[in-house]
């Protein structure tokens, strides 16, 4: 087996149970109840899109072609079985068995009646980084799987989602099943065996999307190769794509015919799972760049080589299909009669951290032409004032009494209060990008329309100042507290107990191997 078995789309009455494995195999069953009495075949397909390329860990090859020069397709099954007519009151047993090969048992459970107090792990931006082991290594001795009731994992899971290596057996040690299922082995962390207990809940990022089929080199730069999707676009090779994204998990059911967005009800809370991301480009402004201001000197003159900077992939702008469902859903009996409703989205809306930077809107395109018409370059403006998501989106939520909102993206951890709305970034698990005093390209010099205020240097909390931590904040040479947590040593967790209504925060210093995980911020959903 290449993974244990994990739990996703729970019901009041039944839950998903999945798995992966490399071989078909003839015979893939759940067994399960308390005398483990009850059997259930799964369902096998094949992930349509898992390959390995030049650059993955797998094997003996580090990254360095040794197995695999470019990009070569590698099988991966994929098993599900819906277990249902589950007891809400009692967790059951189960196990799962691959023709001969069968997991430890473990123990599921379904959703808990409507009402409960429940509590959820917020996590985010896991790809691979450093920390992501401990930090979830941190979780398990810190929580007990038996009462955590969901996950709920806010964009950027892996790194090239194509790359099958990424999710199951990298072999560096930190793919993302092992981590949340407590069997990594990166810088002496397994992380903890949290799914085969507790079911995921995930949200789509930019490191979750990939882009144009096979015209790429590699697949770190398939994943860079997308376009926005239009009329005239070949629905068999479109602009961009969530395919492997969406064989892997088994998300609710919707309304809208895809799961990219959706909402559910885990005890006394509604949770809402936004699909915001854009492109992301790098922000170099010399002439062989293509990325989030300019198209390259060598492409303007070839249309099929835009990049058209960074674009949004599912508008939420209001009128858009996202914004009216979202709309409508905040206005839904389940929503207004949860007592806690949060909101997860993987792009920052306050944040201290770069990747805020440009504002979430359609890239403005400046064609330049010589006299002859011929284009001589064409670059890319992104208006503040336009920002969808301070713009459209957080009127919405404060109208409609949405207590948390939560994002990752630059790997950090800052929160931010507003209108009775909390903005909370907890994706701190290595490789920070925290803004830090550092600048973007000076922009107006590729041409005048650029508004130098536009590009803030310290991220952009669009107006707020940063909450600092109530308990125990870190700080820094001086003596001054910090209202973040931009570290590659330190780590954070977030828990939502609503119970009370309490978010607590948690970091552990993973440079020191036993050192002590501490509550450094706590507050109230009101």
């Amino acid at each position: 087996m290449l993974t244990a078995p994990f739990l996703q789309n729970p019901t009041p009455t039944s839950v998903v149970v999945s798995w992966f494995t490399e071989a078909k195999c003839d015979k893939n069953v759940v067994i399960y109840g308390s005398d483990m009495q009850c059997t259930k075949s799964a369902q096998s397909a094949q992930l349509s899109r898992m390959r390995e390329d030049q650059n993955s860990y797998i094997g003996l090859q580090d990254g360095n072609g040794k197995l695999h020069q470019s990009p070569t397709p590698r099988t991966i099954w994929k098993h599900t079985a819906l277990l249902g007519n589950l007891s809400s009151t009692d967790r059951t047993p189960y196990k799962v068995v691959s023709d001969a090969t069968e997991s430890k048992v473990y123990t599921l459970a379904p959703l808990k009646p409507v009402g409960s107090a429940v509590r959820l792990l917020l996590t985010s931006d896991h790809q691979l980084f450093p920390n992501v082991s401990a930090n979830l290594q941190k979780v398990g001795e810190h929580i007990s799987t038996d009462h955590l009731d969901a996950i709920f994992c806010v964009g950027d899971l892996v790194n090239v989602p194509d790359r099958a290596s990424e999710w199951f057996d990298d072999n560096r040690g930190g793919a993302f099943f092992p981590c949340l299922q407590g069997t990594a082995s990166f810088g002496g962390y397994t992380g903890a065996a949290l799914l085969q207990h507790t079911p995921l809940y995930p949200v789509l990022g930019n490191h979750d999307i990939m882009g144009r089929f096979g015209r790429s080199p590699d697949l770190y730069a398939e994943m860079n190769d997308t376009v926005p999707i239009t009329k005239d676009t070949n629905k068999d090779d479109p602009g961009w794509n969530t395919i492997s994204y969406d064989e892997i998990f088994t998300l609710p059911e919707t309304t809208h015919g895809h799961s990219r967005y959706y909402a559910v009800t885990v005890g006394n809370t509604r949770v809402i799972c936004l699909f915001v991301c854009n492109a992301w480009r790098p922000a170099g402004t010399d002439p062989e760049t293509s990325g989030r201001f300019k198209e390259s000197a060598a492409d303007v003159h070839v249309k099929d080589q835009w990049r058209h900077g960074q674009f949004i992939f599912e508008p939420i702008h209001k009128g858009s299909v996202q914004y009216n469902w979202l709309a409508e859903e905040l206005q839904s009996d389940e929503c207004q009669q949860s007592k806690f409703r949060v909101v997860l989205l993987h792009h920052p809306m306050h944040t201290l951290g770069q990747n805020i930077v440009p504002a979430f809107t359609d890239p403005v395109p400046l064609v330049v032409k010589d006299d002859a018409g011929k284009i001589k370059s064409v670059h890319y403006t992104y208006p503040r004032q336009d920002d969808h998501l301070m713009r459209d989106l957080a009127p919405l939520l404060e109208a409609h009494g949405v207590q948390l909102v939560v994002f990752g993206h630059s790997h950090l951890w800052n929160r931010f209060a507003d209108k009775g709305v909390n903005y909370l970034e907890t994706s701190n698990v290595g490789k920070t990008n925290f803004a830090g005093g550092r600048k973007v390209p000076n922009c107006e010099q590729l041409d005048p329309a650029f508004v130098a205020d536009d590009y803030p240097a310290d991220g952009d909390p669009n107006g707020l100042t940063p909450v600092v931590p109530t308990v125990a904040p870190l700080r820094d040479e001086a003596g001054e507290v910090q209202p973040y947590l931009a570290s590659n040593n330190w780590t954070a967790f977030t828990i939502l107990d609503t119970d009370s209504g309490t978010v607590s925060s948690y970091r552990f210093d993973t440079s020191i191997r036993d050192s002590e995980t501490i509550l450094f911020d706590q507050f109230q959903l009101a």
